[in-house]
């Protein structure tokens, strides 16, 4: 998650550590090992944690994640405010300070909302999805491409990418960000989180596999 204005301004899929040549497997040479998504985070937002019962994974916003949302509400709110006490009559400058206050005011729950679904790995089930709610699966046994069985998931693939902002008053910023996605058999891919810290992910996409049972693919620098 990123201040940032608008969608990144590019996006660079990470050289992987490891050889992927190597990989026997007739789904990894289907698979893409470019980025999924084009958007990132640059700090911790999730974490996988045991769910309510046995057979069951999740990942949950961290508190950090809540914290830097509620943060980013606060301090829109407060700038508002003095904006509305001090700043009159606004001049071009006032108004644009204005219009960056409400952004980061709204930006706070905007992101909370967006990312707070956990994502939910559940044997009994049977299923893989991101929300509160169970979907509701489909004579095929799939709720939607997004929330495959999962015995139609065939790995982990952890990506690591660099991401370029463009950001409002000429000031920008670039980080890196990883990525967790779903290998499905048919060698297509469900993206599960982005993530800022290497370590983490890692470790939570390795105790995943070992949940799920599937090989872990990871493909992150080796700087990570």
């Amino acid at each position: 998650m990123s201040f940032f204005s608008g969608s990144p301004e590019s996006t660079r899929t990470l050289e992987p550590a490891a050889d992927l040549s190597q990989l026997d497997d007739p789904v990894a040479r289907q698979t893409e090992w470019t980025h999924c998504n084009i958007g990132g985070q640059s700090f911790g937002t999730f974490a996988l944690v045991m769910g309510p019962r046995p057979g069951r994974v999740e990942f949950k916003t961290t508190e950090g994640f809540k914290i830097f949302a509620a943060a980013s509400a606060l301090l829109g709110m407060g700038t508002i405010t003095v904006s509305l006490q001090f700043m009159e009559p606004f001049s071009k400058y006032q108004i644009r300070g204005f219009a960056a206050a409400v952004g980061f005011f709204l930006a706070g729950p905007l992101m909370y909302f967006l990312a707070a679904k956990p994502r939910v790995f559940d044997k009994h089930v049977g299923c893989y999805w991101k929300g509160h709610r169970r979907p509701r699966l489909t004579s095929a046994g799939a709720a939607s491409a997004d929330a495959p069985r999962l015995n139609a998931i065939h790995a982990i693939q952890l990506i690591g990418k660099t991401i370029k902002h463009e950001g409002r008053f000429g000031l920008g910023r670039r980080y890196r960000s990883y990525e967790l996605n779903l290998i499905l058999n048919t060698g297509q891919r469900v993206h599960v989180i982005g993530h800022g810290n290497s370590r983490t992910i890692l470790r939570d996409a390795t105790i995943l596999a070992e949940f799920l049972e599937v090989p872990l693919w990871n493909a992150l620098p080796a700087d990570a």
